[in-house]
């Protein structure tokens, strides 16, 4: 899935501003994470974040900022984490 992700992300035209590229790469930060690429990772879901804010889509944020939340988790950053945690539930 990662892959797949980051094939798409690479496509001619997958760089634009658009809803479908701040899913792909929430989505391949989530995938970075399980398979414990946390640099990737992190990197991925902060720019599906900050698409996500400049599109509107508070959902987008939401999983994003959650997504995060567990990523600072798993690094033993837990101020991080509940920072992150608590955004996400309040933008769901």
């Amino acid at each position: 899935g990662r892959q797949w992700c980051e094939a798409a992300l690479a496509l001619p035209g997958g760089a634009g501003r658009t809803l479908t590229r701040a899913r792909t790469l929430l989505a391949a930060g989530a995938f970075a994470w399980h398979l414990g690429d946390l640099v990737a990772a992190r990197r991925r879901l902060a720019e599906s974040g900050e698409l996500a804010a400049a599109l509107g889509d508070r959902q987008g944020l939401g999983l994003a900022r959650q997504f995060l939340g567990l990523l600072a988790l798993s690094r033993g950053e837990h101020a991080s984490a509940q920072a992150e945690l608590v955004e996400s539930v309040a933008l769901f």
